[in-house]
């Protein structure tokens, strides 16, 4: 009789994880391309560390979030930095950069909370929560999305002939005063063999980790150029460029923009 009342709660257990696996897929697929107007869009900065052993699950939710946003053409931005406070346990991330950590630190600053920590997601700059908390990841994209944005930027790109570096030619359209457009140098299918720290053994997965990233203030309907090294070791047909117009103040992101740099 037990036997018999343990294979039921077995069966009962399996099918709870199959059908969450299942309406958590029909819950981003209808949600996130319902209400999406013409320049609605959602950026998920993701903080993060190959020698956090608390971020791979972050990791992987983001990396379904970034190729399932890409193949439907949907304005779901994805960014994955890599801090360098975790350096100091075993394994130093390669792409980690002290830049990544003084941003988070801007939005430790932001939500006024007492310490950085990773995973950490911050969401269109205005809400933040644990990168693995994957419902309420969900939940904000949804509510995000279905809201328009009077921001418009149109980006042209080009290599330059020393082959290290990108030109970037950028407009934004609409109010854009008090703010400053970011732009991220975004490598996707990237993998990873950690060999010390937390994370030892395992091979880490990464679609949107940012390679470059730099920020310039803006004006109403301000134009420019800028340039952006190509790291030595990356994949060009890989590269992607992120433009983000943020509040100086409030960190809100009021108009994002995604471009594949090599087609």
């Amino acid at each position: 009789m037990k036997r018999i009342i343990y294979i039921i709660l077995f069966n009962l257990s399996l099918l709870i994880i199959v059908m969450s696996g299942v309406l958590f897929i029909h819950y981003y697929d209808t949600t996130t391309a319902a209400g999406m107007n013409k320049n609605s869009f959602v950026i998920l900065e993701l903080f993060t560390s190959q020698g956090c052993s608390s971020c791979p699950a972050a990791d992987k939710i983001l990396n379904n979030i970034a190729v399932k946003s890409y193949k439907h053409k949907q304005r779901i931005i994805t960014l994955e930095y890599h801090v360098d406070y975790w350096n100091k346990l075993g394994w130093k991330d390669p792409f980690s950069k002290k830049k990544f950590t003084k941003r988070q630190q801007k939005y430790v600053n932001r939500f006024d909370l007492k310490y950085l920590y990773t995973p950490q997601i911050v969401i269109n700059g205005k809400f933040q929560m644990n990168g693995s908390d994957k419902d309420k990841i969900i939940k904000t994209m949804h509510k995000e999305i279905q809201k328009d944005s009077n921001v418009q930027i149109i980006l042209s790109t080009s290599k330059l002939k020393n082959g290290k570096q990108i030109n970037i030619n950028y407009f934004a359209k609409g109010s854009t005063t008090l703010n400053h457009i970011n732009f991220a140098l975004v490598e996707s299918s990237i993998k990873t063999k950690i060999l010390r720290g937390e994370n030892n053994g395992s091979i880490l997965e990464h679609q949107s980790v940012v390679k470059e990233f730099k920020k310039v203030l803006m004006e109403d309907g301000v134009k420019g150029s800028i340039l952006l090294d190509i790291p030595d070791n990356a994949v060009p047909q890989n590269l992607y460029l992120i433009a983000f117009v943020q509040n100086q103040i409030t960190q809100e992101i009021i108009g994002a923009e995604r471009k594949k740099i090599f087609e």
